[in-house]
């Protein structure tokens, strides 16, 4: 069985835990950010493709459906935000891994005053090119310094920090509204192309032609390749026209979510 350990990070030594906490909850804004982000953005699309099809819908009640769904079925990925710190006594190491919308924050975990640099291990192919082979093969040693009962009970021999205000927190419409300046909105072109995208794929998988439907799929694996070459798509054109119909008809999100 291969190991994967992602999200992870060397601490400076002699770090207290509790200004690591401290430092954590600085990210608490920019992971609510994201939060919504994911959410607000597959709402744009679903709102986008239900509207195309003729669908009665609004964008509110795509996103108050979404807030529901992640908020009692806990697919809110703030609700497992968490950090394991692991000690390696044979070291005199601390190392960190990081769940939920911490695995979000890279940069900014990297950039905290209690964090040394990242230490994420994998043996399912080579280390990142910035990482000797002696490194990294070292680091695989701490690793298992560090989970010296096995490396499938990284909780059961860690102190893991909760943050417990980012976990408590449910996404709603208010909150979606209020972060709406701060949050990045798909542009009409974007909006425009992933959408023709969408029609072109449905209307290729139902003409029930096995070649044709294999040709596309091999096609369509690339969204890089229906950009950049538009001769290859038959009405590439009069799909895009159409989406960007249907976009610019619809509501601004602003007026939306009032």
């Amino acid at each position: 069985m291969s190991t994967i350990i992602s999200g992870a990070y060397k601490l400076h030594p002699n770090t207290d835990l509790f200004a690591f906490r401290r430092e954590l909850l600085t990210l608490e804004p920019a992971m609510v950010r994201a939060a919504y982000q994911a959410v607000l953005s597959g709402a744009i699309n679903e709102w986008d493709w239900a509207v195309s099809q003729e669908e009665t819908v609004s964008l509110r009640d795509r996103l108050v459906e979404d807030f529901t769904r992640r908020n009692e079925y806990k697919q809110n990925p703030m609700r497992h935000t968490s950090a394991v710190v692991m000690q390696n006594r044979v070291r005199g190491e601390l190392y960190v891994i990081c769940y939920g919308s911490l695995r979000e924050q890279r940069e900014a975990i990297l950039a905290l005053p209690s964090v040394s640099g990242e230490f994420d291990y994998w043996d399912s192919a080579d280390g990142p090119e910035d990482v000797t082979p002696e490194a990294w093969a070292d680091r695989a040693r701490a690793w298992d310094e560090a989970m010296d009962r096995g490396r499938d009970a990284v909780k059961m021999q860690g102190v893991t920090i909760h943050l417990l205000g980012l976990t408590q927190q449910h996404l709603t419409i208010r909150g979606c509204k209020d972060l709406l300046d701060e949050l990045v909105q798909p542009s009409i072109e974007q909006r425009a192309d992933l959408l023709a995208q969408q029609q072109y794929a449905t209307d290729r998988d139902a003409m029930g032609d096995v070649e044709a439907r294999e040709s596309f799929h091999e096609f369509i694996r690339s969204f890089t390749e229906w950009r950049m070459h538009p001769e290859k798509v038959l009405n590439r054109e009069t799909y895009l026209a159409a989406a960007r119909k249907v976009i610019t008809a619809q509501p601004s999100v602003y007026d939306e979510l009032e």
